[in-house]
């Protein structure tokens, strides 16, 4: 008996470090989205954006025929670092309920992160967990001075990737994950394009673009695709040098819902950076 647990054991403990071999590169990449720009802790921003105008012009359709639209509320975003996450809200002396309820359909898209969108630190042992599943294959390849490595990722089981690969907002499943295609550039430390397949054969694709700055790279673009064409998700960030970190000025989400083109433009300004944050701010931050 004490020689089947020894065995087992041991199997076990070889089977985890398989994994660890094996996905090194793809935990360097996590490291080095998690480190980028370390001296920026949180920031407050004013969001403007003709979004603000549309939902409250939808929100009062009903009311009577010359009623005056309330006024636009203030809506600011905060963000943190040791969250890994954002809170989009509205702000002012008389802030109505349904301020509120306008910051809320806004948030959806205003809270994606594309610093932490892929391979959040935050899941590193969710990830590590869902690997020790999964039967891994690395292989190799170099295009000129570019090297690519690819993790083909099958699941025995569907799972659940509960955002442990990539983020929630976008149109790209969690669930009933069947195999991941992962391609890194091990040089670059960075992410270049997931495919997704799910266990009823769906499959998507995401394409991840970066921007140089000094002393590394910032994902500044994703792009989800399907091969019929029925999606095409595209969400992209201008970043500028503001108080001395790179921080997002512009932001443009495009999506198609049906054969209509959706598209959401944002303006961010009136950065504070590293403020302390209040604690409801905060509070709602961790939950």
């Amino acid at each position: 008996m004490k020689n089947k647990v020894f065995f087992l054991l041991a199997w076990c403990l070889l089977q985890a470090a398989g994994v660890r071999a094996e996905t090194q590169s793809l935990e360097r990449v996590a490291r080095a989205y998690a480190v980028a720009q370390p001296g920026l802790q949180s920031y407050r921003t004013t969001i403007e954006t003709d979004a603000i105008q549309q939902i409250l012009e939808r929100m009062s359709a009903d009311l009577p025929s010359g009623t005056p639209l309330p006024l636009e509320p203030k809506v600011v975003k905060y963000w943190s670092r040791e969250t890994e996450s954002s809170v989009v809200r509205a702000e002012g002396s008389n802030v109505l309920p349904l301020m509120q309820e306008v910051a809320q359909r806004l948030s959806a898209e205003l809270t994606i992160e594309l610093r932490s969108f892929l391979l959040p630190a935050a899941k590193a042992g969710e990830r590590e967990r869902l690997l020790e599943k999964a039967r891994i294959q690395r292989s190799e390849n170099r295009l000129g001075d570019t090297r690519t490595e690819t993790l083909e990722i099958d699941f025995a089981e569907p799972v659940d990737l509960n955002g442990a690969f990539y983020g929630r907002g976008m149109e790209i499943p969690q669930e009933h994950i069947r195999r991941l295609v992962i391609d890194l550039d091990p040089d670059r430390e960075i992410l270049k394009r997931i495919e997704v397949t799910t266990a009823t054969s769906d499959i998507r694709v995401l394409e991840a673009r970066h921007y140089d700055i000094k002393g590394g790279e910032l994902l500044n673009e994703i792009v989800i695709t399907s091969p019929d064409g029925k999606v095409d998700d595209r969400f992209r960030v201008r970043f500028d040098l503001t108080e001395g970190f790179w921080l997002p000025v512009r932001m443009y989400h495009t999506h198609l819902d049906g054969e209509e083109l959706v598209r959401l433009y944002v303006k961010f300004q009136d950065y504070e950076v590293n403020l302390e944050l209040p604690a409801a701010i905060r509070s709602r931050l961790e939950h």
